[in-house]
């Protein structure tokens, strides 16, 4: 599963960078942005996963309405 940003090359960026980085905080690890679900992963990890990735969206879309990216990041850009 992966979330693509259209739009302006740089804001796409920043929002990728703040997406991956909520995912962070949420305790979920990603490849680029990209999460891999595996029968490994037991209901609650992806319970985990889902409610982390809303966060992150909610975040993303605040910064996105402010437009206000560096209020929010706190890891370099990627």
């Amino acid at each position: 599963m992966g979330v693509h940003f259209p739009g302006d090359a740089y804001v796409g960026r920043l929002k990728r960078t703040l997406f991956m980085q909520e995912l962070l905080t949420g305790g979920v690890i990603t490849v680029t942005g990209i999460v891999l679900p595996s029968y490994a992963h037991d209901a609650a990890v992806m319970r985990q996963t889902i409610d982390a990735m809303g966060t992150a969206l909610e975040v993303v879309a605040t910064a996105e309405r402010t437009g206000d990216y560096d209020r929010h990041l706190e890891i370099p850009l990627l």
